[in-house]
């Protein structure tokens, strides 16, 4: 019932956001639109009823729905589900060959699925930590990827469709930042897709731009994890060509074509990530690790703040970890007592990798959480 409720309220906001004007109102009968001028329509107008108790409410809807689509030349499935859900709609068209007749093998359409998910996961994380390199992902990227919805696939060249949530808070307001929703990650994902195809997927592009200028001036939209998701879509699935297409519930499309993905666009991929994880090395990154072990301290004299202890552990994405850790008396001396013993350490903090050392990190600030 609430779709019904609402479905004419989503068009009337549609044609605002499109300068079209109210002219007539009845409270509980219908609200009258007229198009702006550039449209180039002489007394022209549009209906839209509010009774939703109406056995022909849905169609009717329906039918202006198409109307709109035909007025402004865009794909009638994609503006009704945005309306009708309220979302922004992803379409990715695949116009390969191998893919000409609306048909995909399993094994290159499971790989472009997982690259795609990916892809949204790692973009949300980005949006809400603003980070290059992100070692625990937000709790709220999966919030954004469970509200993420597949639609009905389209005919003609293979096209996948996915619903987008859209003004859904994934991060509320606080004394010190402004709040996240998922309207910033859909938006940022607009942004990557662009900047990717003008700076990756270019043929005249060499990967010497890939310099600490380059990283300056885009730091707003590279990201070591959305990188390799990027790689992994266009190296483990054969596809080669893809048309983004992003219509946003105000009406807006993005269009971003990547065509023609060549060995030398993937080999630009590969050193960007190498690029990024040579920054990382030279930067701190955010942490939480539980059931690690005290494997070794260092004491220099009664000052407790020369005094370090040496944890082993591992970590989700890093694998096995080493860390060095300073720190002041009490927790020090719970540290001789977990080495001891082999208790294990629950900590969270930054850490700062060792250049050339595999694995090997020291912590830049760091909470030691509980020894168990």
């Amino acid at each position: 019932m609430s779709i019904k409720i609402y479905l004419h309220d989503h068009i009337k906001s549609f044609l605002l956001n499109r300068n079209w004007t109210e002219v007539e109102y009845d409270e509980k009968r219908y609200i009258e639109m007229v198009p702006p001028s550039d449209l180039g329509f002489d007394d022209y107008s549009l209906r839209l009823f509010q009774d939703y108790s109406k056995t022909d409410y849905s169609a009717y809807n329906k039918k202006l729905i198409e109307i709109i689509s035909q007025i402004y030349d865009i794909k009638f499935d994609d503006l009704y589900n945005s309306l009708l859900k309220q979302g922004e709609v992803l379409s990715i068209r695949i116009t390969d060959d191998f893919v000409s007749d609306g048909s995909i093998d399993f094994n290159s359409f499971g790989d472009f699925y997982k690259g795609l998910k990916d892809l949204l996961f790692d973009v949300a994380s980005f949006t809400l930590e603003d980070k290059p390199v992100i070692i625990d992902s937000p709790a709220e990227a999966e919030l954004y990827l469970s509200e993420c919805k597949f639609l009905q696939t389209q005919q003609g060249s293979f096209i996948t469709r996915v619903l987008l949530p859209s003004n859904i808070p994934l991060r509320p307001n606080s004394l010190f930042q402004d709040g996240i929703s998922s309207s910033q990650v859909n938006k940022k994902l607009v942004e990557i897709l662009k900047f990717s195809k003008a700076n990756i997927f270019n043929s005249e592009v060499s990967a010497d731009v890939y310099d600490q200028e380059f990283f300056r001036k885009n730091k707003g939209n590279i990201n070591l994890n959305v990188v390799k998701s990027l790689k992994y879509i266009y190296s483990s699935s054969s596809i080669k060509n893809t048309e983004f297409n992003i219509l946003s519930t105000k009406g807006e499309e993005s269009i971003i074509d990547i065509k023609n993905v060549t060995n030398r666009n993937l080999d630009n991929l590969d050193l960007l990530i190498k690029k990024i994880e040579s920054i990382s090395n030279e930067s701190t990154v955010p942490i939480k690790l539980n059931s690690a072990f005290v494997t070794s301290l260092k004491i220099k004299g009664l000052d407790y703040e020369k005094n370090t202890i040496q944890i082993l552990g591992v970590h989700q994405r890093l694998g096995p970890i080493t860390v060095n850790i300073k720190l002041e008396e009490q927790d020090y001396l719970k540290a001789v007592d977990a080495h001891l013993n082999r208790l294990k350490v629950n900590f969270e903090g930054e850490i700062r990798k060792h250049k050339g050392s595999g694995n090997r990190y020291s912590a830049e600030k760091i909470e030691i959480l509980s020894f168990s």
